[in-house]
């Protein structure tokens, strides 16, 4: 396992989102490839059910997640310098208002992290 962080930052932005009503419940994992580094949870697992509160072993629903996937693979990719799949595999990005048809060098996309 990895070496631990201080959470409590992470801690407080997590239970402030919560707070504020900007998401009803919330679970992180932060890791490395030495594994985990930070992990916590602020809200409660069903609001006005439950006072059970969320951990990173609660179970969400996940939705439209095809996009953060592929994210991940592609940012994976970048790391071990292997951008030359990446232009093989992008067909359609729209950047902008343009939409487009061929394939984009990763180095010409935006990404905001």
């Amino acid at each position: 396992m990895g070496s631990r962080i201080d959470g409590s930052a992470i801690d407080k932005v997590l239970e402030e989102a919560v707070g504020t009503g900007a998401v009803p419940h919330v679970a992180a994992i932060a890791a490395d490839r030495d594994g985990v580094l930070y992990e916590g949870g602020a809200g409660v697992r069903i609001m006005g059910e439950s006072d059970d509160p969320v951990t990173t072993a609660t179970q969400f629903r996940i939705m439209s997640m095809t996009k953060t996937v592929c994210a991940a693979a592609a940012l994976q990719q970048v790391e071990r310098g292997e951008t030359a799949k990446i232009r093989k595999t992008v067909a359609r990005v729209r950047l902008g208002q343009e939409l487009l048809c061929s394939s984009v060098p990763i180095s010409d996309l935006e990404i905001d992290l």
